[in-house]
């Protein structure tokens, strides 16, 4: 366990997903915002997902989360260890070949109010650090950025991750990797 503080000093423990966190953890998903949900599209953000990822195994992936003071979740994030097929030939289509065990997907979440407040750099840093440590060799973003989301295309560019490709949805995305 990690403790970061946000730009106005509050305390938050950084951790890995529990099982007992299946209630905190819907919680967190069904208060997100639309426009945010939109932007995360690894799985659903329900109740009822929470209670099935925080009881399944998960050795091909590790979940953390960010949590207040007063426990209540207010980050998510995935680093997916599997070599997700239909990524792996978007990259591929890129002149970029993805490596099962040296290339991880990253996922991303942080609540509403908590966006674009330090936290999201210092959990990102310290889970760089944790995959530097597994020799990892790349980052790869989940399903991109979209294009119109330009404050994450802006913090993923300040830790580091370049853009290496895209595809159409109902906006552009782009492809973002960072190499460790």
């Amino acid at each position: 366990m990690r403790e970061f503080h946000n730009h106005q000093g509050q305390k938050f423990k950084f951790r890995r997903l529990a099982e007992y966190d299946s209630e905190a953890l819907g919680d967190y998903f069904e208060n997100l915002s639309d426009e945010t949900k939109q932007k995360f599209g690894p799985h659903a953000l329900t109740k009822s997902y929470a209670t099935f990822l925080c009881h399944r195994s998960l050795e091909n992936a590790m979940r953390f989360v960010l949590e207040d003071e007063k426990s209540l979740i207010q980050g998510y994030f995935i680093v997916d260890f599997n070599l997700i097929d239909h990524e792996a030939e978007r990259y591929a289509s890129n002149g970029i070949e993805l490596k099962m065990g040296k290339d991880v997907f990253f996922a991303p979440s942080l609540a509403d109010n908590l966006q674009n407040s330090g936290l999201g750099s210092q959990v990102t840093n310290r889970i760089i650090e944790i995959l530097k440590e597994d020799h990892i060799s790349t980052v790869v973003l989940l399903g991109g950025t979209r294009e119109n989301n330009q404050l994450a295309l802006k913090f993923y560019e300040n830790m580091g991750f370049k853009k290496v490709g895209g595809y159409q949805t109902d906006v552009w995305n782009f492809d973002m990797q960072l190499k460790l």
